[in-house]
């Protein structure tokens, strides 16, 4: 009798195709609007505004010290930030996401130093208003000398939010000889 019911109930699943539509149903989940709108496309220049919260980092810092820097900033555009996952779903290549930069620049250089500023990933996309902490692992530069942290944000692929306007952090630094920073800074010690 139990084989009389099974054997028809599995030859109609098998033609049905698993449960799997050509088109989907009402009833399947959508993405949030402001998630599927924010997928592998630019962003526009009225989401490109950022606000960054205050930074502590000492300005006479020994060289070739790995340092944490706490890194605040709060999304005031008006359209989502997303990170690698969300930005370009399909590829997840971090294409059209948005990341945090940083780069340290020799003083007397007029370079921007953008192109070996590196990145470090949102942990998930920032809503208009909503604020976000990150520690970046940076490693001082090798050589004394007097330096300008620079910190930004980019959408990969597209456009640097400074480029349209938006603020960024520009510290100058001193690197000193290893062990020589003032007590109380990032020496090792």
């Amino acid at each position: 009798m139990h084989r009389l019911i099974l054997l028809p109930l599995l030859a109609a699943t098998a033609v049905a195709g698993c449960g799997r539509r050509e088109q989907p149903s009402r009833f399947d989940a959508q993405p949030l609007p402001s998630v599927a709108a924010a997928r592998a496309k630019p962003l526009p220049a009225s989401a490109l505004r950022v606000e960054w919260g205050a930074l502590d980092f000492p300005s006479t810092i020994d060289a070739d010290k790995a340092v944490t820097i706490k890194v605040t900033f709060t999304n005031r555009g008006d359209s989502l930030w997303p990170d690698k996952t969300t930005a370009n779903p399909e590829l997840k290549d971090g294409g059209y996401a948005v990341r945090l930069t940083h780069v340290w620049i020799p003083a007397e250089d007029s370079q921007d130093g953008r192109a070996g500023a590196e990145r470090t990933d949102l942990p998930r996309s920032v809503r208009p208003g909503d604020s976000m902490e990150l520690q970046v692992r940076t490693r001082t530069p090798t050589k004394p000398g007097q330096y300008r942290l620079v910190i930004e944000l980019v959408q990969e692929l597209v456009q640097w939010f400074a480029d349209l306007g938006a603020n960024r952090i520009i510290l100058p630094v001193r690197v000193v000889p290893a062990g020589a920073a003032p007590a109380g800074t990032p020496s090792g010690r």
